[in-house]
């Protein structure tokens, strides 16, 4: 049995055109939020996979994936917080999950994150 990527598609509104498909989970996504002045895109895939991944919004790379515990995968919140006059940012977000569990998370992002 073959698995079809899931996507995630970004849309210019105004333009009423698709911007970027973005492919990564396999099978599902439950979650997304952005994060990081709007650069970064948080997805979640479906709890049968338990994948977290950040995207790039300007370049569309991944520039983080991790294996999340299954009952932490219902919702993300992303919060951002300056640090060093905006040379150095370090991105806190929370997955919220089924059970009552919370797992804080953070990344710290130097100059560009692109690099």
């Amino acid at each position: 049995m073959s698995t079809v990527a899931s996507k995630i598609y970004l849309i210019d509104v105004e333009g009423r055109k698709i911007r970027k498909e973005l492919v990564f989970h396999q099978r599902g996504v439950q979650s997304l939020a952005f994060g990081y002045n709007d650069r970064l895109l948080f997805s979640v895939g479906v709890k049968e996979v338990n994948v977290l991944c950040i995207h790039s919004v300007e370049n569309y790379n991944v520039v983080a994936s991790r294996n999340i515990p299954s009952t932490a995968t219902n919702k993300i919140l992303v919060q951002n917080i300056d640090a060093d006059d905006n040379k150095d940012e370090r991105v806190f977000w929370a997955t919220l999950g089924n059970q009552g569990s919370l797992i804080l998370w953070s990344i710290m992002f130097e100059g560009n994150i692109d690099n």
